[in-house]
């Protein structure tokens, strides 16, 4: 069982990394704003995506290409647990995203005939205007 810390605690330090995953302010707020976990329950649920999610690298099918694609441009660690992605850097929980709304953005645009390459590198290019020094 993984140790769970989050960055905006006083008592974290990147030093101890070992089976502690840290969860970064950015990862706290979408947690609360898009799966609907308090800090207690992201504490808790934390621990079972990291035990017992599936790695993306493992799923088959439309949605294993379409994570294998996303992972191509976000390197990192994509755990699937229930219906939501999370992306690890090292041991830190980077973000959260609901698969199903993507997954219906991505078939939409597909529809439209713009299913090919570019579309993936505009839809999901790194964000860097939230990166944060860790």
């Amino acid at each position: 069982m993984c140790q769970v810390k989050f960055l905006s605690s006083e008592d974290c330090s990147a030093k101890d990394v070992g089976d502690t995953v840290y969860v970064t302010r950015h990862a706290e707020k979408r947690l609360k704003e898009r799966v609907g976990w308090n800090r207690n329950t992201q504490n808790r649920m934390v621990k079972k995506v990291v035990d017992g999610g599936r790695y993306a690298e493992d799923i088959k099918g439309s949605l294993g290409i379409f994570l294998r694609k996303k992972l191509a441009l976000n390197p990192g660690t994509m755990i699937v647990y229930g219906q939501y992605l999370y992306i690890f850097r090292d041991s830190y929980l980077i973000t959260a995203y609901d698969i199903h709304r993507y997954m219906r953005w991505h078939d939409n645009v597909g529809e439209e005939g713009d299913n090919d390459e570019s579309f993936y590198e505009e839809a999901f290019e790194p964000d860097t205007s939230l990166a944060m020094s860790l």
